[in-house]
């Protein structure tokens, strides 16, 4: 379901033949930007941290803060290289820049680095994380978070589902959801 005449996206392009065999809605979401830029909303509940340390580092790393139901607009914008995903959870702002590393996902937020491996099935896919850096310091394995990402298509729409936790101290966020209505967004 994506324009030929366009360039690859990013996932397409790390995912090679992988890409054809997930679903429409994942495909969808992760296809071509028209333009440069697309911008989707949906709706999903956020659960944050409650140990004082977790909630310290996952302000610091500018992740969202709980709320039960919220509005959530993602407004995506590449170029050749890498995209930009500019998320909204009602009010509040995360920002994240994605980018190809050999055959991996490389994900910068705030003052961290993530490097991805992206498994695909039938249903979606999950990135399962490699490595860990903090202001481009690698962490050891050991004391990496622990994330579960999952993007799905359920009765053909997108739905994600990430789960971020530090190794004894707990959950820094978890926030799942839906996102639709894609639209071409302004500049």
């Amino acid at each position: 379901m994506t324009d030929s005449s366009l360039p690859p996206s990013l996932y397409q392009r790390i995912l090679a033949e992988r890409y054809a065999k997930l679903p429409v809605a994942v495909q969808a979401m992760h296809g071509p930007l028209l333009q440069g830029e697309r911008c989707v909303t949906g709706r999903c509940q956020i659960r944050g941290a409650r140990h004082p340390l977790a909630w310290l580092c996952a302000r610091l790393a500018g992740l969202p803060r709980a709320q039960d139901e919220v509005p959530v607009t993602v407004v995506f914008r590449a170029d050749n290289h890498a995209e930009l995903w500019l998320r909204r959870f009602g009010p509040q702002r995360m920002r994240s820049r994605q980018w190809q590393h050999q055959s991996q996902l490389m994900e910068r937020v705030g003052p961290t680095r993530f490097v991805f491996d992206i498994e695909t099935d039938n249903a979606g896919l999950q990135l399962r994380l490699r490595e860990f850096f903090i202001l481009g310091v690698p962490i050891a394995q050991r004391w990496h978070p622990i994330v579960h990402a999952r993007e799905y298509d359920q009765d053909g729409r997108f739905h994600f589902d990430v789960r971020a936790e530090l190794p004894g101290i707990g959950l820094l966020v978890h926030y799942r959801g839906y996102l639709e209505h894609n639209t071409v967004a302004s500049s």
